[in-house]
């Protein structure tokens, strides 16, 4: 190995730690530690924070970024999450309901076996999101993106479907109108 080898080696290790010095967790533990104190953090960027079982109820997280977040098990009723990107959030068993997602990013998120009833979802993006025994109940759909959106034995009766429909009572897993 000459000299020009060794060059292009460390400068490929230069490079490459660059690259991936600002990958990881965006959050910052002052954020976190923000929220669980005053049940707000408007606009923050809680990325990757693990927020499981969090005690969250009314909290107002409007415009915030909880992309990859951990809300597991997670009190979230009557939150305000409208605006709030949760790409990619896991929210297994998570309590949402009465929740605002109006317009949120919730694209891939696993709501799996969460209650969202009466949530307002209108104009979210719910694209290959996990829905798969959800209680959805009441919950607004109005305008917003389904692509791929997975609903297996979701209860969907009494919601208001993305085309303005109002799904009947045994809708389970998919609306009937």
């Amino acid at each position: 190995m000459d000299a020009r080898d060794l060059l292009f080696f460390a400068g490929l290790i230069t490079a490459l730690t660059l690259i991936t010095a600002g990958v990881g967790n965006a959050f910052k533990d002052e954020d976190v530690a923000r929220l669980r104190e005053t049940n707000e953090c408007r606009g923050c960027d809680l990325s990757g924070a693990d927020l499981k079982n969090a005690a969250l109820s009314g909290a107002d997280l409007s415009r915030a970024r909880l992309s990859n977040a951990r809300l597991d098990r997670a009190e979230l009723g009557n939150a305000n999450l409208g605006n709030a990107n949760l790409g990619n959030a896991v929210l297994i068993g998570a309590n949402l309901a009465g929740a605002n997602l109006t317009s949120a990013v919730l694209s891939y998120a696993n709501f799996s076996y969460s209650k969202l009833s009466r949530a307002n979802l209108g104009h979210a993006n719910l694209s290959g999101a996990n829905l798969s025994g959800a209680v959805l109940s009441g919950a607004n759909f109005t305008s917003a993106e389904l692509t791929s959106a997975i609903f297996d034995r979701a209860n969907l009766s009494g919601a208001t479907w993305d085309d303005g429909a109002m799904c009947q009572g045994g809708s389970l897993g998919r609306c009937i109108k």
